[in-house]
């Protein structure tokens, strides 16, 4: 009896020891195929993605949805500002347009208000000669800040070869300087500092678009870098370098134009930011610095690049990008990644060779401005046009 349960329990050990070799293969084999499967998923995934990035780099094709836009010749005194020049519009807190500049006759820094009703300018002084102490014959570059409850302006400009810059009020009323001559030096970007573009980021954040090299030097080595800075620190955050147009950046995103040519590299400058060259828009994710999009820029192929003056124009608007050219108006939403064209340059009488366009605010589709002068090169902008959809 003794032999028989001792037979029957190594049988039962067995069984165990046989159930528990099945149990840890099955399970690593389960581990396995969970990892093949997830693998797949990955590979189905990134195939896909290939594929997007594909379809969105193909060559656009345009929807027209023209829609009948009233022009509005809007008054302007040529005069009054021939000295300095006047080439920038934008809008306040208020959605009122305006642009800054200085009067020839008392040569003091004003906001400029143009009349909806009657004729001319309506001019606010604004800007105290205390805040930029040395005057140029340039007009600063002036940019909108909203810094959390703060509304105002990054006033920014390079007077004999030193960086002035501070944040102002609406009013004009001092809030903070910006020690960016500071920044720029000790991270040694001054001596051979081209040109500069501000773009207000975020809470305390600004980006400025540097430029490297001397653009009447072909031969020169030309570089571009980002630098990210916390105002409220005054401190660089970081810098990346880049080899593209830059038009705006976001929280998320940054928007340029791909070069054609190297000779084209140089930030713009002042409100509305523009290309000049041909290439493709290009959106960038600012955390991965991965090209989300690659995007065709509608053109007839006939503008050159004349100056300091873009072939387009650009106003990015609640996730909306606006471009203004020769060939018309248009507007891409994020993430459609296709141009539609709303207006055409025969419903304008300042979408031709003829005229040069020097910047473009857009309100809402139903709204927007250009800004122009006859010719290729002026001393100041000499028109003023509202487009507003017909009723």
């Amino acid at each position: 009896m003794a032999k028989i349960k001792k037979i029957l329990s190594s049988i039962a050990f067995g069984i165990i020891l046989l159930l528990l070799v099945l149990f840890f293969y099955e399970s690593k084999r389960s581990k396995e195929d969970s990892g093949s499967l997830l693998a797949h998923k990955e590979e189905i995934k990134e195939k896909k993605e290939d594929l997007q990035k594909k379809e969105i780099e193909k060559e656009q094709k345009i929807k027209e949805d023209i829609r009948e836009y009233q022009e509005i010749s809007m008054s302007f005194n040529v005069s009054n500002y021939w000295d300095c020049g006047l080439f920038n519009i934008m809008l306040d807190f208020n959605e009122k347009l305006c642009s800054f500049g200085r009067t020839d006759d008392t040569q003091k820094n004003m906001l400029i208000f143009w009349k909806e009703k009657g004729k001319g300018q309506k001019e606010k002084e604004f800007l105290a000669d205390d805040v930029f102490p040395k005057r140029s014959y340039w007009l600063p570059d002036i940019v909108p800040y909203q810094n959390g409850k703060q509304k105002g302006y990054i006033i920014y400009q390079r007077i004999e070869g030193t960086y002035f810059c501070c944040f102002v009020g609406e009013k004009g009323e001092l809030i903070q300087k910006i020690p960016l001559e500071k920044i720029l030096k000790k991270h040694k970007m001054k001596k051979k500092t081209m040109s500069l573009a501000i773009i207000p980021i975020g809470k305390n954040k600004i980006a400025v678009d540097i430029s490297h090299g001397k653009m009447s030097d072909p031969d020169s080595v030309i570089a571009q870098y980002i630098l990210y800075i916390d105002i409220k620190k005054n401190r660089l955050l970081d810098i990346k370098k880049h080899n593209y147009n830059i038009i705006s950046i976001d929280k998320n995103y940054i928007y340029a134009i791909q070069y054609t040519n190297d000779n084209d590299i140089r930030p713009s400058s002042g409100i509305n930011y523009g290309s000049f060259t041909y290439g493709n828009l290009i959106i960038i994710d600012r955390k991965t610095r991965k090209h989300i999009a690659s995007i065709e820029i509608p053109t007839d192929g006939d503008g050159t690049n004349i100056n300091m003056y873009p072939i387009h124009l650009f106003n990015i608007k609640d996730d909306v990008i606006w471009l203004a050219n020769r060939t018309g108006i248009y507007y891409m939403e994020l993430g459609d990644f296709e141009w539609i064209k709303v207006m055409s340059s025969e419903q304008s009488s300042y979408l031709n060779k003829q005229t040069t366009i020097c910047d473009f605010i857009v309100v809402d589709d139903n709204l927007f401005y250009l800004l122009s002068f006859f010719g290729e090169d002026a001393e100041t902008a000499g028109s003023l046009t509202k487009y507003e959809i017909k009723k």
